[in-house]
Order: C-alpha cells, then sequence, then structure tokens
C-alpha cells in the first residue's frame, strides 16, 4: 500500500480491540525518522496496539525516485540501506537523546546551531554548552509500548530470515 501507517490509523479508528500492523512499510523508500515518529504516534493513537511490520521491498520503477541508496539491483547497498534504516528507528524510540552515524544517514546533521530563542536556555543533553551546536536529538511522540511496539520483519531471502530472527 502508499501508506500502511495510514491505513493503520484508518483501521485502528473502526476496530477499538484489533492490534493494528504494517505488511511493511519498506525502509529504504522513506526516511527513517519519519518511520519513527509516525509508528509511534500511531501507537500512542491506538493505546499500543501497533506491531511494526518492516521490509527491504522488490524491485519497482518507484524506489529510486524515493531514494537513490534504494536501488534493489543493488543488493548488498540496498540491505545495508534497511538494516541502517532499522537500527536508525530502534534507536530513535529507545535512546534519549540519539546520534547515530551511518553509511548513509548521520543525525544530528553536523554543524547546525540552535537560533530559535524558544528552546533557550538550551538543554545539554541535545546541544553542545560552549556553541549550541545540535548534537543529540529524540523523537516525538515517543512509542507508547515500552520500550517500543513488537517489530515484524517480512522477507523472501535467507539473509534477512536470518537477520529477522537473531
Amino acid at each position: 500500500p502508499p501508506n500502511p501507517v495510514l491505513m493503520g490509523a484508518d483501521l485502528a479508528a473502526h476496530c477499538k480491540k484489533i492490534r493494528v500492523g504494517q505488511c511493511p512499510v519498506v525502509l529504504p523508500d522513506w526516511h527513517p525518522l519519519r518511520v519513527a515518529e509516525d509508528v509511534a504516534l500511531l501507537d500512542n493513537m491506538t493505546k499500543g496496539r501497533v506491531d511494526f511490520g518492516a521490509g527491504r521491498g522488490v524491485n519497482e520503477r518507484t524506489t529510486l525516485n524515493f531514494n537513490l541508496n534504494a536501488d534493489r539491483r543493488d543488493g548488498k547497498k540496498c540491505d545495508a540501506l534497511f538494516r541502517e534504516c532499522l537500527d536508525i528507528i530502534m534507536r530513535a524510540w529507545t535512546e534519549d537523546p540519539f546520534a547515530y552515524k551511518g553509511e548513509f544517514y548521520e543525525f544530528p546533521v553536523p554543524g547546525w546551531h540552535e537560533t530559535n530563542r524558544v528552546f533557550q536556555p538550551l538543554d545539554e543533553r541535545y546541544h553542545r554548552a560552549d556553541d549550541g551546536e545540535y548534537v543529540g536529538m529524540y523523537v516525538h511522540p515517543r512509542p507508547f509500548q515500552d520500550p517500543h511496539p513488537p517489530v515484524w520483519l517480512m522477507s523472501n531471502t535467507p539473509g534477512t530470515y536470518k537477520f529477522a530472527g537473531a
């Protein structure tokens, strides 16, 4: 589906007891911080009835239009992107503050200094004291379930079977 998280929100609005999940969120096609926040928001909206389904996806004409690194024809690179996205999501849900530097993403973006006076005085968990550089971040909201919704991985390759089992 185009947006499995929105579909889950609609389903949850009509069904007050069932768990809702995604089948799956194709992580290489989405920004990992957006996924972390959207799924956490759905988890809060349902008061903890969310299962998070993630997958690498299949080769489609749209994949390169979402993310140049998501070309399924390069299975090794796409798998690395998938695993990095999942790692970012899990850290965003469980670490506060969190920072990440990988092959594809780095959070927070280096060199960004807080200029918004609303955040004064700066919280030293997230900003360096001497110059206000943003060095740690969090996602909002946090998941309703502690520490996060159950995670399910969809796969059709032996490598991902092993990864899911681990």
